[in-house]
């Protein structure tokens, strides 16, 4: 096969061109990935001096998206700060407790052998007396449970099938959402 000289050159250029931009895409995700990295790192150093200076609730600004990552998962110093963050800034209905517990467990499971964790975490349980407040049974009492053949949430059976399922809405109403539209003509 014979193939012009021109043709060639076109396809060379191409080549080339394809070949830049696949190295400059590959760059900037390098470049990119790096310079998040390195935010990352700073986020960390910055929650612990904010740990080590007292300030637990600027540390877990800080600590909270690190600690997430992947990158810094097994970072069980960085956990243990922001776990003992967590304990020292409340929040309601005891939620920071709950959470401090499991992420004092998470720095027990990274390392097994740490005793000032073990002691805060048996601390913790003789203060508050368990490892989480009490929650509100959240499940509806059976007593409470609707009649077999009517749907809760879905309107008053009494009022029809339109009334409770918007896909049997009467013809010319937009499934439930207001007054009926004219029809285009």
């Amino acid at each position: 096969m014979i193939v012009r000289s021109k043709t060639k050159i076109r396809l060379l250029i191409l080549l080339v061109g394809v070949a830049l931009l696949i190295g400059g895409g590959a760059t900037v995700y390098v470049v990119r990935k790096h310079r998040v990295e390195k935010y990352f790192v700073a986020r960390r150093a910055n929650g612990m001096a904010q740990y080590q200076k007292g300030d637990y609730a600027n540390a877990l600004v800080f600590l909270g998206p690190c600690i997430r990552r992947e990158a810094f998962a097994t970072d069980a110093e960085a956990i243990y700060a922001f776990a003992e963050s967590r304990l020292r800034v409340e929040l309601p209905n005891g939620k920071h407790l709950v959470q401090a517990m499991t992420t004092l467990q998470r720095v027990l499971s990274l390392q097994p052998g740490r005793t000032d964790v073990q002691r805060d975490e048996e601390r913790d349980k003789t203060e508050h007396g368990t490892h989480a407040p009490t929650v509100p049974q959240i499940a509806p009492d059976p007593a409470e449970r609707a009649p077999t053949g009517v749907r809760r949430g879905r309107g008053d059976p009494a009022r029809g099938a339109a009334a409770s399922c918007p896909a049997r809405a009467p013809p010319g109403r937009a499934r439930g959402t207001g007054p009926a539209r004219p029809a285009r003509g």
